[in-house]
C-alpha cells in the first residue's frame, strides 16, 4: 500500500492546499475539530497521517500529536507541512509500531478498507487507546460507497461478502487527477462489528456522514446517500467503569 501513495503524495498535498479536496476541508476537518473540542483528549495518535494536514488543524488543540503512516514520500510531506509544529512523525504501520505508549485519543482517517487483514489493524489500534481513551475510525460507507463510486463492478458486488480489490478514484474537483491500484477491502458493517468487538473495542459513537446541503452543492450534485462513516468507541474494560467526566462518557453526550 506504502508504494501506491508513494506516487500521489504531492498530488494528494496540491489537492488539499488549493482546496480541491472537499471531502477533507468540508466534511472531515469541522468533524475531527468538532469532536477533539468535546472530548478535550491530551494525546493523540493518528494512523496514516498521510500529508500530514489533518495533523496540522488538529494538533493544535492537544499537548502530544504523533503521525505515523507506511509511506516515505507522504511521511516527507508531512515534515515538510509540520515543520513549525511539535508533531512527532514516524513511518511505519500501526502494526509494526514499536512503542509502550497509548494515547487518549487513537483516529484512523480512511485507512481501514485499505487493509485486507482487519484483525491485525484493529488490534493494534486497540493496543495504543489508553484505559479511560477512545478510538475514531473513518471508512467509506459500506452500505452506499460502491453504489456512489462503483470502485467495484456491480456485477461482482454482493454486500454481505468481503471483497478485495485493486481500485481507481478521483476527487470531484480534480477528476483529471486519477488515484490508481489503490487496496480496497468492502465488508458489511456487521463484519466491523465483530472486527472492532473482536479487539474489545466498544462502539459507542456512528455518524453516517451527509452534509448539509450548503456544503454537498459545492459537489454540484445532491448527495443521495452517505458517503462516508465514522465509527467511534471505548475499549470494554474502560466503559462501564470509566468517570462521569471520562472520554467515553463525553463521547456518549457528542451529538
Amino acid at each position: 500500500m506504502e508504494n501506491n501513495w508513494d506516487f500521489v503524495a504531492k498530488l494528494r498535498r496540491n489537492q488539499i492546499e488549493k482546496g480541491k479536496d472537499l471531502t477533507f476541508s468540508r466534511v472531515f476537518v469541522p468533524l475531527y475539530s468538532s469532536l477533539i473540542a468535546a472530548l478535550k483528549p491530551s494525546s493523540v495518535l493518528e494512523v496514516g497521517v498521510g500529508t500530514g494536514h489533518l495533523a496540522l488543524e488538529l494538533s493544535k488543540h492537544v499537548s502530544r500529536y504523533v503521525g505515523i503512516d507506511p509511506s516515505r514520500a507522504m511521511i516527507e510531506e508531512a515534515q515538510e507541512v509540520l515543520k513549525e509544529t511539535a508533531v512527532e512523525l514516524i513511518q511505519t504501520r500501526i502494526e509494526e509500531l514499536q512503542s509502550v505508549e497509548t494515547f487518549d485519543l487513537v483516529l484512523s482517517h480512511m485507512c481501514l478498507q485499505t487493509i485486507k487483514e482487519a484483525p491485525g489493524f484493529v488490534g493494534a489500534v486497540a493496543r495504543f487507546v489508553r484505559a479511560g481513551g477512545i478510538y475514531v475510525i473513518a471508512i467509506p460507507h459500506p452500505a452506499f460507497f460502491n453504489d456512489y463510486k462503483r470502485v467495484i463492478p456491480p456485477e461482482s458486488f454482493t454486500y454481505m461478502d468481503q471483497i478485495s480489490a485493486e481500485i481507481d478514484f478521483s476527487i470531484t474537483l480534480d477528476p483529471q487527477h486519477v488515484i490508481r491500484r489503490v487496496p480496497y477491502t468492502h465488508r458489511p458493517l456487521s463484519q466491523y462489528f465483530s472486527e472492532l468487538g473482536g479487539a474489545g473495542l466498544s462502539v459507542l459513537f456512528l455518524n453516517e456522514i451527509f452534509p448539509s446541503t450548503e456544503v454537498q452543492k459545492l459537489y454540484g450534485v445532491q448527495w443521495e446517500a452517505p458517503r462516508y462513516l465514522v465509527l467511534s468507541g471505548a475499549k470494554f474494560e474502560s466503559g462501564p467503569s470509566a468517570g462521569s467526566d471520562s472520554m467515553s462518557h463525553r463521547l456518549l453526550r457528542y451529538r
